[in-house]
């Protein structure tokens, strides 16, 4: 949503139905020119009529840009198991029925307006902040839009903007609300509790019977994930390369050409003063240039000697253009002439210059080799590559071709989507594992996969050799993990009945000193809890149950491995004073305006779109995809 709508502090979450067209050129603004005609009809809202072809385009088109995003490429199946699909055929449904109304009530807005608005847009402002078409125009060649296209999306956002503007805008959460969220938020208790341990609890050996029944009960349990068998044949520039000899002649040139790389850049401490305008500055110039310190100054502005100092900084890391080049224009200690910043005109000191150092040829000897020998690889590589792709391409299996060529051959063990062999160890040695993984497991057996272009110049290439389903372990062969699981079943029931009862007795009247010495255990101590408030030793499940009973009252709580218990005794409320002007107010203020905007909103587009009128064509929508 373009910023003017909402101001400098931004709008509210509802709102990104209403998406920056610079974050993200997603869905909108494109229901308007649908006309039925010329695709299967995916959707009909109103009069409009949503084309399956056009949700289609739409859709790659988000496929794109999230892989560009991401640098990682996004396959059709893994964009819909994410449920991008109906994220985007949603936000259709939503942004064609706020078209419609606008229609319905005839709203237009003049191309003057719509202009005026792109321009403020702080996506295409450049450094000066001045409207950056070329910027513009860099994102729409991204993204495959038209500047026709582009110009009608940020009129429909316009529109829809104050549409939903006018439902949400200005909605504000009672004080009584803020107050009862705000205490429950703030409400803190001090408790006492102790602790039993698993090995508290004695439970009886269990037989072979009850280890079967247990094991029958559960089948979920004792379910192993589907597993591939993989085999694999790597190859990288510097394991070729390796076999190049680099004499001391090849090294020595290559270090002359590169020597400005092989080193530390000039770094500098920088400390400022700012100044509300170039006049200012000027004059506590003069008056440093008079003998007057420059500590001096900065402490008559309020600054401390940590507020001064800005950092030390390689000149490309400097964050201020103007402030970088007048720092590594000055002399050690000098002051410079007022500098203009984008926030604010400074005066600059330099205090310290460290200089550019070099390394010597002796000290990176053995990196230069490696790089000399990866690069001595990187076209022995490709010739590798072709020849490993001729023996695919005439059937040769992945042993013999990787013994012809010298090459080491991988089979690893049945593995699931993450790694895991089928004792749960993760198989470790393979380059760019995870790349292999989800390529591995996204085809079937047989089926060839392009090599894998992998880090340090290389390929990989990737076989399925075996698909094992996942399957329900046999008896026999979980038989000891069945027998573990239901002991630690079993000890957490004890465990459980054990701390009902001492919470009974406490209850009764016996006194958690008592209690506590019967046991043989300490008692500890918790001060101001909070319902966010969580440690090792008291987590969330123990903080829960200390504000589900009433105060001075009991609780129990296991813990998430099963293998102890809190016995807990709760304080009474302890509840700071409501103020509606502190930080942490104001911000639950926000959020609970936000909410209520969101629900209003929600309940809005479920009306408008049962007055409109929504159909989907579930033939249409099951046939989108089967080209893929």
């Amino acid at each position: 949503m373009l910023t003017w709508i909402r101001g400098a502090t931004g709008g509210i979450i509802v709102k990104t139905f209403l998406v920056l067209l610079a974050g993200s050129f997603a869905v909108w603004g494109v229901a308007d020119v649908f006309n039925g005609s010329r695709d299967q009809t995916l959707a009909k809202v109103g009069d409009r009529e949503i084309g399956a072809q056009e949700f289609r385009t739409l859709f790659d088109q988000q496929i794109r840009l999230r892989s560009n995003r991401s640098q990682q490429p996004l396959t059709t199946a893994q964009a819909r198991k994410a449920g991008l699909d109906r994220e985007i055929l949603g936000d259709l449904l939503r942004s064609t029925a706020i078209d419609e109304q606008a229609r319905q009530l005839k709203m237009s807005l003049s191309p003057s307006f719509v202009a005026s608005q792109i321009a403020k847009n702080p996506a295409y402002l450049d450094s000066n902040g001045k409207f950056s078409a070329s910027e513009l125009r860099y994102r729409l060649q991204n993204a495959q839009i038209t500047e026709d296209q582009f110009v009608q999306n940020e009129k429909n956002n316009l529109i829809r903007s104050i549409i939903t503007g006018a439902i949400t805008d200005g909605l504000k959460a009672p004080e009584t609300m803020v107050k009862v969220v705000s205490r429950q938020f703030n409400e803190k208790r001090d408790v006492k509790y102790i602790k039993i341990s698993s090995d508290k609890v004695n439970i009886p050996a269990p037989t072979d019977k009850q280890i079967e029944e247990f094991y029958k009960k559960h089948p979920s349990r004792f379910t192993v994930s589907a597993r591939r068998v993989f085999e694999i044949i790597d190859v990288d520039a510097l394991s070729l390369g390796k076999k190049e000899k680099i004499s001391d002649e090849m090294l020595s040139r290559f270090y002359k050409e590169r020597k400005s790389t092989f080193g530390t850049p000039e770094k500098r401490t920088i400390e400022q003063i700012p100044f509300a305008n170039v006049e200012d500055a000027k004059a506590a110039l003069d008056k440093i240039k008079s003998g007057t310190r420059f500590e001096a100054i900065s402490k008559e502005r309020g600054q401390t000697d940590k507020d001064r100092l800005l950092g030390t900084f390689k000149k490309n890391d400097v964050p201020d253009a103007a402030i970088r080049d007048a720092a590594f224009s000055l002399k050690l200690n000098e002051v410079s002439n007022p500098v203009k910043g984008s926030l604010s005109t400074y005066l600059i000191r330099v205090t310290k210059i460290t200089p550019k150092s070099f390394k010597t040829l002796e000290e990176i000897r053995p990196q230069l080799i490696e790089l000399l020998q990866k690069r001595a690889g990187r076209d022995k590589v490709l010739a590798v590559r072709d020849k490993v792709e001729d023996e695919r391409g005439a059937g040769t299996p992945f042993e013999e071709i990787a013994k012809s060529l010298g090459l080491e051959y991988k089979l690893l063990p049945a593995v699931d989507r993450v790694g895991r062999d089928a004792k749960g160890i993760e198989v470790q040695g393979v380059v760019d594992w995870g790349k292999v993984l989800k390529l591995g497991f996204s085809t079937e057996v047989g089926l060839e996969i392009d090599p894998i272009s992998t880090t340090g110049d290389g390929f990989l290439w990737l076989n399925v050799k075996e698909l094992i389903p996942s399957h329900i372990q046999k008896f026999e062969n979980a038989k000891e993990k069945a027998k573990k699981l239901l002991i630690a079943d079993e000890k957490r029931k004890a465990l459980t009945k054990k701390a009902n009862e001492l919470k009974k007795m406490l209850e009764n009247g016996k006194t958690l000193e008592e209690v506590a010495k019967a046991e043989g255990v300490e008692i500890k101590t918790k001060l101001g809890i909070t319902r966010r408030t969580t440690s090792p030793d008291f987590d969330f499940t123990a903080v829960q149950a200390v504000f589900k009973v009433a105060p001075d009252g009991y609780a129990t709580a296991l813990s998430n491995d099963g293998k102890s218990v809190l016995v807990i005794k709760s304080s009474p409320v302890l509840l700071p004073p409501f103020n509606p002007k502190s930080k942490e107010t104001v911000e639950l203020k926000k959020q609970l305006d936000t909410l209520i905007a969101n629900d209003l909103f929600a309940a809005y587009m479920v009306e408008l779109q049962k007055t409109i009128g929504v159909e989907i064509n579930q033939a249409a929508w099951s046939r989108v995809f089967q080209t893929n």
